[in-house]
């Protein structure tokens, strides 16, 4: 497995990750594993992060960002698809 890129993409403070997604402990929850870290997709289109894919997303890191999930580092999603 190949290390995700988490440097910045162009955009302000912009990254780019991959990974499998995951259902979160609470309802309506969904992070993405990458193997060393685990993010909170915030705004990720429902039809493209389903639990169990590999996907690749590209968004802005939130780490300070209150959230009822609880669970990963909050990333505000601005684009994401199926991995290559």
């Amino acid at each position: 497995m190949t290390r995700p890129s988490t440097k910045p993409t162009g955009g302000a403070g912009e990254v780019v990750v991959e990974g499998v997604v995951v259902a979160g402990v609470e309802a309506s929850c969904v992070l993405l594993e990458t193997g060393t870290d685990n993010y909170l997709l915030l705004g990720a289109d429902p039809q493209v992060a389903v639990p169990g894919r590999r996907i690749t997303v590209r968004g802005k890191l939130e780490p300070g960002m209150a959230t009822f999930c609880m669970q990963g580092t909050p990333l505000a999603v601005s684009e994401a698809k199926p991995a290559q």
